[in-house]
């Protein structure tokens, strides 16, 4: 749980630097440029942190067909898709998980 709280931090953080640079009317130059620096280094964060979530939806859709199906067609195809998805999923989260190391 502890990196579920990290990573909304990090969405929080993000949506704020956002929402600050759209309006960035009084803002200096100095400023707008730290801005997009912090944005940056945020960006991969927030986006492995987007995939995972699909990945997981994905996850949670494939294994309810495996559960709820009588289509055999469909059951096939979740039982193919099923690991391949998981797998992903299991190397989005290594990659977050670098991701997050503090930076020197």
């Amino acid at each position: 749980m502890k990196l579920d709280k990290q990573i909304s931090d990090l969405k929080s953080k993000y949506d704020h630097l956002n929402d600050q640079l759209m309006n960035s009317e009084n803002l200096d130059n100095k400023q707008i440029i730290q801005i997009n620096k912090d944005l940056s280094k945020l960006e991969p964060v927030i986006s492995l942190s987007d995939d995972i979530k699909k990945l997981e939806n994905e996850i949670e859709g494939y294994k309810e067909i495996l559960e709820n199906e009588n289509d055999e067609e469909l059951r096939s195809l979740a039982k193919q898709e099923l690991p391949i998805y998981e797998k992903d999923l299991e190397q989005k989260n290594r990659e977050l998980l670098i991701a997050l190391l503090p930076k020197r």
